[in-house]
């Protein structure tokens, strides 16, 4: 195929399937992959296609290579038997081509053999196509012990910080990490009620509490996807009996504990109360009120015995707050920019953390930057830090000489982001 061909200056089309199958196949959605006509060099393909029957389907593909300029291609699909697919794509150069090809439902990718007609002349080159790659998910798994709570001996550093600052120490043995859980993830409706009893993806947590898994390609952060670590191999309604915590997956990094749990039941609670469905809530809100949810919910106080007993004790807590919040955002699309925000603002951050040995302290203070218009923020400013360290070898039944080591540092630190809107 020369330089005047489709797949000299690019082109492709689609479709295929391999056993037989059971549902029709939805091959709406991105695609990539490449073309090679024989005795000629690769192109890149890039397609996208749209559902337009039980077993047809439109698009277009673009197809680059050979330094030429890139074919533009509207395209026409069909599945047959088996699910094998024919597909026909009129491209901007004039050229035709007929693509025969079948689909791998388990690896999401499509392989066949195309002919093009260009200047009454047919040429003869293979193709494939894949999804992109899905979403790969990660956190941690965590659950209150209060048995732990109770056993853990403070330091006295701990007890100092904690008359203080008392909501800046936070038990770090209230919630605890759970390893062997099953981590299942899953569509929800808008009640909350898993759509399938089949998962999406599923793993456990390792023996340190944390998870990995990867989503099949095509699978769409959101808010009707819904990632839940229990002791159960099928997927739990929000809000049922049982000791799970689940999450909207609408970010890579998710902790599952009873906070994100409850950010869960406060979401679908809104969506019923304001009669409203989970598709008005943008990724960007959920992150910025699951965020907002685990700021609130820090205080070691709200740690109870069990899942349910955390979850009660934080919407006692802070529910007011949360729920307006989620009712501002219960509108289709991101909230509206309030008059008057974005510009230069001056700020002073101060924080604390214990870890039973030692205390450290942490002040910056510095500019923040906000542009409202953009939803960016940034920051810097000077950070300072004192750390105090605890040595003592005695028991907590025993007295001790305890000493201290001080150390300070100081630097520049600087940080910038995105802002969500409720």
């Amino acid at each position: 195929m020369g330089k005047a061909t489709l797949f000299g200056v690019a082109a492709l089309g689609t479709l295929a399937s391999g056993a037989v199958a059971v549902a029709p196949y939805n091959f709406a959605g991105q695609w990539t992959g490449s073309a090679q006509e024989r005795g000629k060099s690769t192109v890149t393909l890039t397609a996208e296609f749209t559902v337009s029957g039980a077993k047809s389907f439109t698009g277009t593909i673009v197809a680059a290579g050979n330094d030429d300029k890139p074919a533009q291609c509207t395209v026409k699909g069909k599945a047959k038997r088996r699910v094998n697919v024919a597909m026909r794509a009129t491209c901007d150069n004039g050229g035709i081509v007929n693509f025969k090809g079948r689909v791998n439902r388990d690896k999401q990718t499509i392989a066949g053999t195309y002919v093009e007609k260009h200047k009454r002349r047919p040429h003869h080159g293979m193709f494939t196509l894949g999804r992109p790659g899905g979403t790969t998910l990660k956190g941690a798994v965590l659950a209150p012990s209060a048995s732990l709570a109770m056993l853990q001996h403070k330091s006295f550093v701990g007890t100092l910080l904690a008359c203080l600052v008392p909501g800046a120490y936070a038990q770090s043995s209230g919630l605890v990490p759970v390893p062997n859980a099953n981590i299942l993830v899953f569509t929800i409706d808008n009640s909350g009620q898993p759509t399938s009893t089949t998962p999406i993806a599923r793993t456990t947590s390792d023996s340190n509490g944390n998870y990995s898994l990867t989503l099949p390609r095509g699978t769409n952060l959101g808010s009707n996807l819904l990632i839940q670590a229990s002791n159960s191999t099928t997927p739990a309604p929000v809000g049922g009996a049982g000791q799970q915590c689940s999450c909207p997956a609408t970010q890579p990094t998710l902790d599952l504990s009873p906070i994100s749990e409850y950010a869960t039941r406060a979401l679908i609670a809104a969506v019923a109360s304001n009669s409203s469905t989970l598709a008005n809530y943008t990724p960007g809100e959920i992150n910025a009120i699951i965020a907002k949810v685990s700021a609130l919910a820090q205080d070691p106080s709200l740690v109870g015995a069990t899942i349910q007993d955390t979850i009660t004790n934080i919407a006692n807590a802070i529910d007011p707050e949360i729920r307006d919040d989620l009712k501002n955002a219960a509108t289709p699309g991101e909230a509206s920019v309030p008059e008057g925000l974005g510009g230069t603002y001056n700020f002073v951050n101060f924080s604390a953390e214990d870890t039973g040995a030692s205390l450290s302290m942490h002040q910056q203070s510095g500019t923040l930057n906000v542009d409202a218009s953009a939803k960016t923020f940034s920051h810097t400013g000077a950070k300072s830090t004192v750390n105090l360290g605890e040595v003592c070898s005695a028991d907590q039944n025993s007295p001790c000489n305890r000493a201290f080591t001080r150390n300070t540092s100081s630097t520049i630190k600087s940080r910038a982001g995105n802002l969500s809107l409720l």
